[in-house]
């Protein structure tokens, strides 16, 4: 066995991919090694080993692919609620903007009908 692992790793050594083979009975689906518990995959030792190590692996996956998806959809959350509050911060302030230009229009008439009356005298930039 010694010779043989040290024949196979100094034919593979300038390899930049490497496959794994799995051989297995013709009566067993690939597919029988993915689905938990489902098939009688149990009965093949080597293959249950494999079956259970890549369940094993997937569950892991997905519970980590899980808390991650679940810490997205709450950043997402927490956002979505801070875009509706200042978005509804611009209408208010646009709204109160919108008054005080009203304001000042009204102001700025008030005045000009002072000066036009002659209750106010003109303002020294305006005659020039």
């Amino acid at each position: 066995f010694v010779c043989q692992g040290h024949l196979r790793s100094r034919l593979t050594e300038g390899w930049e991919q490497r496959y794994l083979w799995l051989c297995h009975e013709a009566n067993v689906e690939e597919e029988m090694l993915f689905a938990p518990d489902t098939s009688n995959v149990k009965a093949y030792g080597r293959l249950s080993t494999i079956k259970q190590y890549i369940f094993e692996s997937t569950k892991s996956i997905v519970g980590e692919c899980s808390s991650q998806i679940r810490e997205v959809r709450e950043d997402f959350e927490d956002f979505r609620k801070e875009v509706h509050h200042l978005h509804h911060l611009c209408k208010e302030t646009s709204h109160a903007l919108t008054k005080v230009a009203e304001s000042l229009k009204d102001g700025d008439d008030l005045r000009r009908h002072r000066v036009a009356s002659g209750c106010l005298p003109p303002d020294e930039d305006e005659g020039a």
